[in-house]
């Protein structure tokens, strides 16, 4: 991921998460509540409570090529209440961080009781899948169903592969639109918490 798709995304981690916030939640009046147009707080009050300048992090939130520190991005991680993997992910995208963990090493080893909890459930198709949506353990009725997942470095193992490349998969499901349509959230969700893979904007 080049420098401007990191500050594209950047500015709508940022959006996101001020926009899921409440003035209560921050503990500003709320007696414009029905006045107001902005969903969650504004760029202003996040600016104000941060302690940076509204030109400064409108800039940020537009995904602008400026500078960050980590004072600032520590600010923001406290004013909109962001977890500790949230938190991690914002150093990601502002460009502070190389998480040196990030790196794909191929599909985690499966242990017996994962696979036992798989097998036991009999009556519903299961499987489990990887960062990257390939599956690496699945129950028989699964295979059953969905057919063979093939060897471990087959795309076929690949879930995202298996819906827009593989008609004859996507052709079992009723309502395969709304399913593509959630694949496609989910993927983008985890190229976001893994922006450092290079798997998501090569495959």
């Amino acid at each position: 991921m080049n420098g401007e798709q990191r500050r594209r995304e950047l500015g709508r981690f940022l959006r996101s998460r001020r926009l899921r916030m409440t003035p209560q939640s921050v503990g500003l009046p709320h007696a414009d509540m029905n006045r107001r147009r902005t969903k969650g707080l504004r760029r202003e009050e996040v600016a104000a409570l941060a302690g940076i300048s509204l030109p400064w992090y409108t800039s940020l939130e537009q995904g602008r090529a400026i500078n960050v520190s980590d004072q600032v991005l520590d600010s923001l991680a406290r004013v909109l209440r962001l977890s500790e993997d949230e938190r991690k992910h914002l150093y990601t995208l502002a460009g502070r961080s190389r998480t040196a963990g990030d790196s794909y090493h191929g599909p985690p080893p499966v242990s017996d009781s994962l696979q036992y909890l798989l097998d036991q459930l009999s009556l519903c198709p299961a499987y489990v899948s990887d960062r990257r949506m390939n599956v690496t353990a699945w129950n028989r009725l699964a295979e059953a169903v969905f057919g063979s997942f093939g060897p471990a470095d087959s795309r076929e193992r690949n879930m995202f592969w298996r819906m827009f490349m593989l008609p004859s998969y996507r052709a079992m499901f009723i309502n395969r639109e709304d399913l593509a349509r959630s694949l496609i959230g989910h993927f983008r969700s985890l190229y976001t918490r893994h922006i450092e893979d290079p798997w998501y904007t090569e495959c």
